[in-house]
């Protein structure tokens, strides 16, 4: 059945602190936008917070690049837009505020409202899938400690036929800020992390069971001056028995983010971070007393069995990495002794510590970092 496009929201927005960069004017999707992916191999996306180093360097490709074409639909004689089951007037819709994205073969239905972007739903030609309601992607501004929380159902057909029908709940936020080294080797600051979970619930006419089915959780790197992500990984997970249904990632290279040349607002804050001399807010390092630059990843966190730190030293430096329990009881130490310049990884054992709350010290220098980590 079509549906007329009516906007009552069940979304909540917490605000928490107020520090951010998504934006609607420097990140929400645009008609005639070109956005080049690539899937390459799959990375823990590793701790939240602030100051974190993310180190895609060593990922290989997986398959050859694609692109993500972004378009106006097609009006329907000479008064409708028809995007999947939403009929809109065209006397009551912004034209350039309706977009389809186009991946593969899937269409992906947005309009842009109230200055935020919504998704109304999705097909192809084998699922056609209509959220209940708009789903809320991006408000006007996001920033970090806001939640963004909506509740909607999904309905559909499957192969024209089979019936789809289930409850869904998308939650996103803004969960850390930092660096990011590339599989090309280049290194870019000003990144910031959306973290976005979706559950599914199962149906039975129309009545949402309790135990939730699978979740799909999504981790989008942002960086300062890009409208589009440059990284993103993707995980689904059987929440009945907690397994791994997939798990990817793909790679959005910044040198073919062409759009750049018809986007001044973000080509103005590239300039300037091209052309300033001072490290940016979000630069995750920090500098000693003597003059040595240091950042540091923990992943993942809770950890089951193996734990990943990355740090980086630059200038001679000796190095220590404690795993200890909450009344200081020293469960793993790793020295590393006349460190010089550079990016460097180590790996502790977990798997045969008791379940509960562990402090890991990086020590590197004149340097302390101290971080709370879970084991499962």
């Amino acid at each position: 059945m079509k549906r007329p496009l009516a906007f009552t929201f069940l979304f909540s927005i917490c605000c928490i602190s107020i520090f951010g960069q998504l934006s609607k004017d420097f990140n929400c999707i645009r008609i005639g936008d070109v956005l080049v992916k690539q899937q390459v191999e799959y990375k823990n996306p590793g701790s939240n917070g602030i100051n974190i180093f993310w180190d895609f360097s060593k990922l290989k490709e997986i398959n050859e690049e694609y692109k993500i074409t972004y378009s106006k639909p097609s009006l329907q004689g000479d008064s409708i837009y028809i995007m999947g089951d939403y009929v809109l007037n065209k006397k009551q819709v912004n034209d350039s505020d309706l977009i389809v994205a186009t991946e593969h073969n899937t269409m992906y239905y947005f309009i842009v409202t109230n200055d935020s972007l919504f998704q109304l739903g999705h097909e192809n030609s084998s699922v056609k899938l209509t959220n209940s309601l708009p789903v809320l992607l991006l408000p006007r501004s996001m920033s970090k400690g806001q939640i963004i929380s909506t509740e909607f159902e999904i309905k559909g057909t499957y192969s024209g036929s089979e019936q789809i029908n289930s409850r869904s709940k998308v939650k996103s936020e803004i969960d850390a800020y930092g660096k990011m080294i590339l599989p090309s080797g280049d290194t870019l600051s000003s990144v910031l992390r959306l973290k976005t979970s979706q559950v599914y619930f199962e149906m039975q006419d129309s009545f949402p069971l309790v135990i939730p089915k699978n979740e799909i959780e999504t981790y989008r790197w942002y960086a300062k001056g890009y409208r589009y992500p440059i990284f993103e990984t993707v995980r689904n997970i059987n929440l009945k028995d907690s397994t791994e249904i997939f798990a990817t990632a793909f790679l959005f290279p910044p040198q073919e983010h062409y759009y750049l040349d018809n986007d001044p607002k973000n080509m103005a804050l590239l300039d300037s971070i091209w052309n300033a001399n001072s490290t940016n807010s979000f630069s995750i390092d920090s500098q000693t007393s003597h003059g040595f630059t240091r950042s540091y990843s923990i992943y993942p966190n809770p950890v089951e069995n193996q734990l990943t730190v990355e740090f980086k030293t630059k200038g001679k430096s000796d190095a220590s990495v404690i795993l200890y329990s909450s009344t200081g009881k020293i469960y793993k130490k790793i020295d590393k002794l006349n460190l010089t310049t550079g990016y460097y990884t180590e790996t502790i054992n977990c798997s045969d510590l008791p379940s509960g709350i562990y402090l890991i010290k990086i020590i590197t220098g004149d340097q302390i970092i101290t971080n709370k980590i879970i084991k499962k």
